[in-house]
């Protein structure tokens, strides 16, 4: 396919935007850094729970981990946020902790510095590689959403999140794959993130255990160095005997801060539940039992993946069918299981199918493909609409409450459908009509998207 670089927005002018959009996303954190005054719980809980594990203390003890904040020269101050050591915060495994130990060595401050520019500067790369992607195709518009999904993601900075750092590196992985370059990179990339937030690039990597094609033998390579990568933390655990019993004392914690009016509850009386981008807070609004609306969330979740995972079995290889499983598994991986709003960024992967559509003329308008991408970045913060309009959630029914204060579930799951059908066709429904595209799209890319290694 030819580029018409006469066509507005080109690439250069696309990737001009992305570039803003990127020094946006790292200042606009780093203003409000210079006076610390973000709360970053996430990062201090485990920054101390790798001190702990360190010095011989219980990593998953609250009491423990304010002792290691106070020792590494954190502040506890009344404004200072110390909501990350009240009882059952600790919710990262050992290999999670191994990994981020390095940061830990550090005092709070200069901690608190070096991992927010790891994970921005992570998370810029894994965007201009995304990018890199799209730009296969003639049309600007999908690198420049990108970049506004980039400048509207910098609550993974002022959160100081560990999804930053494992979202970026499981999009280095899928790039290395998709791309066919730096295999190597890919592979560690994608284990790394695997060690220390699994259940991000789990699903990811699903699609390429099942998927028939050359790319199965690497996603059994990640298997294997995931499984090296989490040996060290799981091991020194063991040894510790404050730590030894770490998997009941996780699990009692990720039980206890789900239970009803704690900080992950799902449920309509829960203050946080709007953050909380599973299925499960959509159907609590209309039963709010925990076997109820669990077993409901998985049968309807679990009833498309199985569509999926047919789809990405038996359909031939090739790269449409590659994007597309990936968007759809990269929408519905996060519906089942506990996920919060900043996790949505894993979204970023459902950009080069996005591309790749807007070059197809069949059965949709050119603009229809956009509407997800948009979908994501109006749901970039899920609360504006809440904290703008002072709604409260008692005073309001479920079907006003679900499209008003759950509005990113909702996305997530419309999306992972549109996703879904247009999968299944390109895999398994009437395949490969002689279109036009399907040619253009295999003779445009470079030498490794020609689906030769993917049979």
């Amino acid at each position: 396919m030819n580029r018409k670089e006469s066509s507005w927005p080109n690439h250069r002018t696309a990737y001009a935007v992305l570039l803003l959009c990127a020094v946006a996303f790292l200042l606009t954190p780093a203003l409000g850094f210079s006076t610390m005054s973000y709360p970053v719980p996430d990062f201090k809980t485990v920054y101390s729970s790798a001190r702990a594990l360190a010095d011989g203390g219980d990593p998953y003890n609250s009491g423990v981990l304010l002792e290691q904040y106070r020792e590494g020269g954190g502040e506890v101050s009344a404004k200072s946020h110390l909501s990350a050591f009240l009882p059952h915060q600790a919710l990262y495994p050992p290999s999670s902790l191994f990994w981020i130990f390095p940061f830990a060595l550090l005092p709070w401050r200069s901690a608190l510095i070096a991992w927010l520019v790891v994970s921005g500067c992570l998370f810029v790369t894994s965007t201009f590689l995304i990018a890199d992607i799209c730009c296969q195709w003639d049309s600007g518009i999908p690198i420049i959403l990108l970049g506004v999904f980039l400048a509207t993601s910098t609550l993974l900075l002022t959160t100081a999140q560990p999804s930053a750092v494992a979202i970026s590196l499981c999009v280095i992985g899928v790039w290395s794959l998709v791309r066919d370059r730096w295999i190597g990179l890919g592979v560690i990339s994608f284990a790394l993130s695997l060690a220390i937030k699994p259940q991000i690039g789990g699903p990811l990597l699903l699609y390429y255990l099942l998927s028939r094609s050359n790319n199965r033998r690497r996603a059994v390579m990640i298997v294997v160095a995931t499984v090296i990568l989490c040996l060290p933390g799981i091991f020194w655990a063991a040894n510790s005997p404050a730590a030894s019993n770490w998997p009941h004392e996780l699990h009692t914690n990720i039980a206890a801060s789900s239970k009803p009016g704690q900080i992950n509850d799902p449920g309509p009386s829960s203050y946080n539940a709007p953050l909380i981008i599973d299925l499960q807070s959509v159907i609590a609004l209309f039963d709010n039992n925990p076997s109820s609306y669990n077993r409901v969330s998985w049968g309807i979740v679990g009833a498309l993946i199985v569509m999926w995972g047919f789809a990405a079995w038996w359909g031939r290889p090739s790269l449409e069918k590659d994007l597309l499983g990936l968007a759809t598994i990269a929408c519905l991986g996060l519906l089942p299981i506990y996920h919060r709003h900043y996790d949505l960024r894993l979204l970023i992967v459902t950009f080069p199918a996005c591309a790749l559509l807007m070059v197809k003329g069949r059965m949709m308008a050119r603009g229809v493909p956009l509407l997800p991408p948009l979908a994501a970045i109006a749901c970039s913060h899920p609360t504006f609409i809440r904290d703008h309009l002072h709604l409260q959630q008692a005073s309001m029914g479920p079907i006003e409450t679900m499209f008003l204060l759950r509005l990113a579930s909702i996305t997530v799951l419309v999306s992972g459908i549109f996703y879904l059908v247009l999968f299944w066709r390109a895999s398994v429904g009437p395949r490969y009509r002689d279109n036009g595209v399907r040619n253009e799209v295999s003779t445009c890319l470079v030498p490794a998207f020609d689906g030769s290694d993917r049979e």
